[in-house]
């Protein structure tokens, strides 16, 4: 079974992740299915815009902390994110078509980090968007304190980051986050409606918002990016996330 669905309906694109089991959680290597099925995609000329969601009842619970059969080690976070994850989120904000995120359910670490790297975000009602790092001696990556800072300002992103807060879809809306809530049932419905209508508007007008949209941010966020990598690197030899990963181990 492939970690990402691809389905075209119309001129949207839709990419699924597929790890229901896993609550969405994303390994390096489906991090970069993603980013595969993404550029098909933006190449395909008959699209004209690409939802991104979750299967089952989350949307992405970040990087897959499970480690590979007979590995007792600890994930090299770093790597992860320069070698995976990284060029995920400037992939997203790198490509030509407007990105809707569908957030069917939770989106927790790294899986906040792509939602908040697409152009539009609707949440289902019961959605949160989760930051656990410090829950588990880590920090906010994957684009999280980047586009955090940047939505909520200093103070509340600072807050949100350092007690491994979680908002609800009411509060992402009131918050600059989100721009719709849906029932549940419906939030990959009403990213279709809009993505039917945005594909209804001229493909030039699309494609130069988007990257009118991108192009302030373009060299601070990869300035970012590589910053949240060497504060992840520090953080990933801390006795608190090496605990953590020996109690995830054994659960």
């Amino acid at each position: 079974m492939s970690d990402i669905l691809i389905q075209r309906t119309g001129a949207t694109g839709i990419l699924t992740i597929n790890r229901p089991d896993k609550l969405n959680a994303l390994s390096g290597a489906s991090a970069d299915a993603l980013a595969d099925a993404l550029d098909e995609l933006q190449n395909d000329e008959a699209l004209r815009v690409i939802i991104l969601t979750g299967n089952g009842r989350a949307f992405s619970s970040g990087f897959d902390l499970s480690l590979e059969e007979g590995n007792s080690g600890v994930p090299d976070l770093a790597a992860v994110l320069r070698d995976h994850f990284n060029p995920l989120i400037l992939a997203i904000r790198a490509c030509p078509k407007p990105i809707i995120a569908a957030v069917n359910g939770v989106a927790a670490g790294a899986g906040v980090g792509l939602v908040l790297a697409a152009d539009v975000v609707l949440m289902a009602e019961g959605a949160t968007l989760n930051q656990p790092f410090a829950n588990i001696g880590l920090v906010p990556a994957a684009g999280n304190s980047w586009f955090l800072t940047q939505a909520l300002g200093r103070h509340r992103a600072g807050q949100l980051m350092m007690t491994g807060g979680k908002i609800s879809a009411q509060q992402a809306i009131a918050w600059g986050l989100s721009s719709q809530a849906s029932p549940s049932a419906s939030v990959l419905e009403d990213a279709l409606k809009l993505a039917e209508t945005m594909a209804s508007k001229s493909e030039t007008s699309l494609r130069l918002s988007k990257a009118l949209l991108s192009a302030a941010e373009a060299a601070a966020l990869r300035a970012q990016l590589e910053r949240e990598t060497g504060a992840q690197a520090e953080a990933g030899a801390s006795p608190e996330w090496l605990a953590a990963t020996e109690k995830f181990r054994r659960s």
